[in-house]
Formats: C-alpha cells, structure tokens, sequence
C-alpha cells in the first residue's frame, strides 16, 4: 500500500522552508491540494540529486524541473507555483532564488486558421441573406435573418446572446444593448452603430408582440 506524500518527505536543505511555504499558503486561507505536495516532494528530490547539501534554485534548476512536464496545462500550473514559490524564499533570505518571469505560452492548436471575411464578401453575405428564397416564401423569416447577421457582425455577440436579446434589453434611445446572463454568468452592455439602428427599428415594427 503507497503511502500517502506529505510534507515530511520533503528532502533537507528545501525541507524546512519548502514547509514553511505550505504553511505560509495555508495560512492564507488558500487549500494546498495533494498534487502541490507531491511537486514540492519531487522538486526537492530533484535538486538534492543535482546539488547534494547545497542549497541551490538558480534558472538553470528550474527550467530542468519544468522539462519534465510535456503537458502545457501541467506545466503552466508547475510555472505558477515555482514563480510563487520562489518569491517566498526570496522573502526568506535566499535572495539569489530565480523567478520565473510571466510570460504567454503559445498552445498547440489543431491547425485552424480563421478566415476574415473582405468587406465584398460580407456585402454578398447580407445580399444573399435579404434576397434568398426561404421556405413558403416568408417575409418575416427573410428579415429576421438579415437582421440577426447584421447584429452578429455589428456587436460581435455570440449567437446564443443574439437570441436570448427581448425588447427590453434595446436601449433603442441611447443604442445600447443589454447582454444578460452572458458566459460565466456576467452581464454587459453592448453599444451598437447607428446603422443597425435602422435594422433594429424596422423589426421592432414588424414584431411588436410581447417577448420578441
């Protein structure tokens, strides 16, 4: 049965203050979950096999720990807590402890390459949209979407917020939209440009029931 990693398999010299970190963090009121444990438990193995019973956490001891994780959010997440931590010694005497500068690390993508859309292009989109043939040849239908492009285009919202906009959140005075329940449960206001007004006032004509 493996034991559980606690702070006690921290390795001298990093053990004492490598603990006084922890407890610092929690005294904070911040949770120090298992998996920063067992990175510390690493790290201080790690540099007891490079340096023996000197202390030592220079640039080079770092980016060699963070080599070893090929996972970009892991590593991220290691990057943190080395920058964190060595400030914390830093505070504590050891004043040639090396902090990681924050920097972005460009993510591997899956090769997607936006397209952006020529102002032609965009004109042809609308123009499609006001002339195309929907079923049953509605009206309505026709303008609801050549509003809804419009709209997408102007503010940049995403689809679903389009969708979810009622009456109420029109500012038709003032043009400004009011985005509720947006992503990560915020809300904001959106201005929007005096010639999507004109879109905006002509489907408030043509759908004046209540909860459009």
């Amino acid at each position: 049965l493996r034991m559980k990693t606690t702070e006690k398999d921290f390795l001298e010299p990093y053990a004492t203050v490598f603990g006084k970190y922890v407890q610092f963090k929690r005294s904070l009121g911040e949770s120090i979950c298992q998996g920063v444990i067992c990175r510390l438990c690493k790290l201080s193995t790690f540099l007891v096999e490079r340096h023996g019973s000197e202390f030592s956490f220079s640039s080079s001891d770092v980016e060699g720990f963070l080599s070893r994780f090929k996972n970009n959010s892991t590593r991220e997440g290691c990057e943190s807590l080395l920058r964190q931590l060595a400030l914390f010694l830093r505070s504590n005497g050891y004043v040639e402890a090396y902090v990681l500068p924050p920097f972005i690390r460009r993510k591997e993508g899956n090769g997607f390459v936006p397209y952006i859309f020529s102002d032609e292009e965009v004109n042809l989109i609308f123009h499609a949209a006001d002339n195309f043939n929907w079923y049953r040849q509605c009206a309505e239908k026709q303008f609801f979407y050549g509003t809804l492009l419009r709209l997408l285009y102007s503010t940049g919202l995403r689809i679903n917020e389009a969708l979810s906009l009622s009456v109420a959140d029109v500012d038709m005075e003032n043009r400004i939209l009011h985005i509720r329940n947006a992503k990560g449960n915020t809300s904001r206001l959106v201005p929007y440009c005096e010639s999507l007004q004109t879109w905006i006032s002509l489907y408030a004509k043509k759908n004046r029931s209540d909860g459009d």
